[in-house]
């Protein structure tokens, strides 16, 4: 066992921790009020450390975790730079259950890469993973597929995740959720950040669900490139009744968060995956539709669907009409079990065209496809045909019905593919049928 003098003196020329298979195992074990801290990088040649409960190892530089080494960690790890871990060695929790903490918090003030095999759930994983970086805007990139088998967290600070709770004791930084997760590289590689737990509150800190918001940070960005389908977010789901929050967006489109609530979930525990997607000139178009136009031509070339009562407008008659895609927005897709059904609330980021005053009626459109098509094509079909029931339209249909949520809302859904937004531009006139004049 090495002493905290002992941890110091193999650091100071900057050459970090070696622990060489000549040396057997090295175990460095942190105790209650422990802090160590290497000055340069931390490279484990086939040793083995553990970071214990309520401490803290605190990484300047890089930390590689190589051959067949392992880090078993119940309290704190941070690191300003890079990690790897090489698909022989091992990275996971200790013996701890007590602990709130196992977490791996990314601080730097510049990029840092996790690279390697950190997607095994039994060996190679981060059980707590904590973005808090020190300047607003910076990234934490993936260059492998990444899973978390406890929370992801926005924040050292943040309290309210499912399997972390910071400790006074061990907290060295709080950027109060600086900084951004990608999932891709510098070369257009895709890949998966994958939060197994399937409690609702396994991802925390997250820049609020708000229209037009526009934060700087607390997301995750896909690379939101179309028909790809590779990579994103993905998270376990088994609760019904709770929103789980996919806080995703990409870099051309900023933050564009999406939150499911379940009605049904097809198998028990289910993976959904999502992406944000980027659509310059737009996906698609909606053809012309009428039900209740009395054989009369709308003046315009959406979709137009009339109530002749509105429970939540005094039972008076609603139309319902859509006729604007976005064009240069994006979209959403999303992979999943095809039993599951949910309704689906999205935040649009900076959307232009957005009054937000009552004038105008959005929706969540859905278009049949897997994730990695691109729903090109006329969404008219899809607006009543992906629902099991036409008054879904009114009750779930920001402006024109009952919902009084903060997003764009839209469905009843069974079943995982695209989603875009729809609404009514503001210039529209009503089929009027002219029965009778009296002078």
């Amino acid at each position: 066992m090495k002493n905290n003098n002992d941890y110091h003196e193999l650091n100071k020329f900057g050459y970090g921790i070696h622990a060489f298979a000549l040396i057997g195992v090295l175990l460095l074990s942190l105790l209650l009020v422990t802090q160590a801290k290497a000055q340069a990088n931390l490279y484990n040649d086939g040793g083995t450390i553990h970071v214990d409960k309520d401490a803290i190892l605190y990484i300047e530089g890089d930390l590689n975790n190589k051959l067949t080494s392992t880090i078993e960690n119940d309290g704190v790890i941070e690191l300003l730079g890079d990690l790897t871990n090489d698909n022989t060695a091992e990275m996971k929790n200790g013996s701890d259950n007590s602990s709130t903490e196992r977490v791996y918090k990314f601080t730097g003030p510049a990029i840092q890469y996790i690279n390697g095999d950190l997607s095994n759930a039994a060996t190679r994983y981060f059980y707590n993973l904590v973005i808090d970086k020190a300047n607003s805007e910076e990234h934490v990139a993936l260059k492998t597929n990444v899973e978390v088998t406890g929370s992801l967290v926005f924040g050292s600070g943040t309290t309210g995740a499912d399997t972390y709770t910071p400790t006074s004791i061990s907290t060295l930084s709080d950027h109060a959720g600086n900084g951004i997760i990608n999932t891709y590289d510098a070369l257009d590689n895709d890949y998966e950040l994958f939060v197994s737990n399937p409690a609702a509150a396994a991802v925390a800190g997250y820049a609020a669900l708000t229209i037009n918001s526009a934060p700087r940070d607390a997301y995750i960005q896909t690379r939101g490139a179309q028909g790809v389908g590779l990579g994103g977010f993905a998270r376990n789901v088994s609760g019904t009744g709770v929103q789980y929050v996919f806080p995703v967006g990409s870099f051309a489109n900023g933050y564009n968060a999406s939150a499911l609530t379940f009605s049904n979930i097809g198998g028990g525990t289910d993976k959904v995956r999502s992406m944000f997607v980027n659509a310059t000139g737009g996906v698609g178009a909606i053809s012309q539709y009428c039900s209740g136009c009395n054989g009369l031509s709308p003046d315009n070339t959406g979709f137009n669907y009339m109530f002749n009562s509105n429970p939540c407008n005094g039972s008076v008659p609603q139309w319902v009409i859509f006729d604007v895609l976005p064009q240069d927005h994006g979209y959403w897709s999303f992979e999943g079990n095809s039993g599951d059904q949910y309704l689906i609330e999205t935040y649009p980021n900076s959307f232009p065209g957005f009054a937000g005053d009552g004038s105008d009626n959005w929706r969540m459109i859905k278009k049949s496809g897997s994730i990695d098509a691109v729903p090109s094509g006329d969404w008219t079909p899809s607006i009543t045909s992906s629902i099991t029931d036409t008054a879904d339209l009114l009750t779930y249909t920001r402006n024109g019905g009952c919902y009084s949520g903060d997003g764009v809302p839209g469905g009843m859904y069974t079943g995982f593919s695209h989603f875009h937004m729809a609404r009514t531009s503001n210039s529209n006139t009503l089929p009027v049928d002219f029965i009778y004049l009296t002078a």
